[in-house]
């Protein structure tokens, strides 16, 4: 099991930015109800920026996904990130 040594909150339904340092980042949808997606903003391996998704995040829900991201776009509010360090 890895454990993170830092937390940062990284925003609420927009893009936030970070430079891509992450390790990895925590997604909760706190809906109760609804489709919610989001989508992350990754750099390629030739250092161009790349979008993954958007990706459908089920209601009432947490999901860590281990890759590096320096933002993201969420289709409500209710989608909060968290960095992992």
């Amino acid at each position: 099991m890895r454990t993170f040594n830092k937390v940062k909150y990284f925003g609420d339904g927009g893009t936030g930015a970070s430079g891509g340092n992450n390790e990895a980042i925590l997604i909760r949808n706190s809906a109760i109800s609804g489709s919610n997606t989001i989508t992350l903003h990754c750099f390629d391996t030739a250092g161009g920026t790349i979008a993954v998704g958007p990706l459908l995040i089920g209601n009432r829900t947490a999901t860590i996904f281990p890759i590096s991201v320096y933002g993201f776009t969420g289709s409500t509010s209710s989608i909060a990130v968290w960095e992992l360090f």
